[in-house]
């Protein structure tokens, strides 16, 4: 099953909802307008019940201490899997550049921790009926740990907190289009080291638009010594 409970912004949207609530019926004047007033005090107190359920629990710094050491566990099986059972999570390097594979790496990988948990020893285990994937418990134990910090940071509970940099794959990998640039002293050598290369229609393109710009410039200045003489 998904996380248990809810981010910030959810939370504080149906508590101020619910707070709307509570003052309309303890006034007299507002509550006496209110034509169907028993599906109006249901509706609060669904409302009251569905936000205590969304709504992290305060914790004892013993208990933080606890579900931390949980996170962290949680933590070092989702990045690094398991060899054999379940790839390492992508990297952001991965994810920004989409080398060959890391697509399929990342599906298997969020497919997995949906439905594979840790048990308390650390071993990987299939979620029991009504529990939670590996992600989504991680979700909710860090709106339980940094509760206090979320009204301020809305990424307290985001994956992309623990993934790993990673490094460049190999070019020939690269699905995305990449542009390398030559040095002045390489452009200049290009034909002598490449002498069967036959230019493009954009090279003779740019070729071209090059030779006009030279031509310009060069009537330019003679126009300007022709006006100064």
């Amino acid at each position: 099953m998904p996380g248990r409970y809810s981010n910030y912004k959810v939370r504080e949207n149906l508590s101020v909802r619910h707070e709307s609530m509570v003052n309309m019926e303890k006034d007299p004047a507002t509550f006496s307008k209110i034509k169907d007033k028993p599906a109006f005090l249901e509706q609060k107190e669904r409302i009251g019940k569905q936000l205590e359920t969304i709504t992290p629990p305060d914790v004892t710094p013993e208990t933080k201490s606890t579900l931390s050491r949980r996170l962290a566990m949680l933590e070092e099986a989702m990045v690094n899997g398991r060899e054999g059972v379940v790839p390492p999570m992508t990297t952001q390097y991965q994810e920004e550049k989409v080398p060959a594979g890391a697509i399929g790496q990342g599906i298997v990988h969020d497919r997995f921790w949906k439905k594979h948990t840790l048990d308390e020893n650390g071993k990987i285990v299939p979620v029991a009926h009504g529990g939670r994937g590996a992600k989504f418990e991680w979700k909710d134990l860090r709106r339980i740990v940094y509760k206090d910090l979320e009204t301020d940071d809305p990424d307290v509970a985001n994956l992309e907190m623990i993934r790993p940099a990673g490094r460049a794959a190999p070019l020939a990998d690269v699905r995305l289009p990449q542009t390398f640039g030559l040095t002045p002293q390489a452009r200049a050598n290009y034909d002598q080291s490449f002498p069967d290369h036959q230019p493009t229609a954009v090279e003779k393109k740019l070729e071209g638009e090059g030779k006009q710009g030279k031509e310009r410039m060069r009537n330019g200045r003679m126009e300007k010594d022709l006006l100064s003489s």
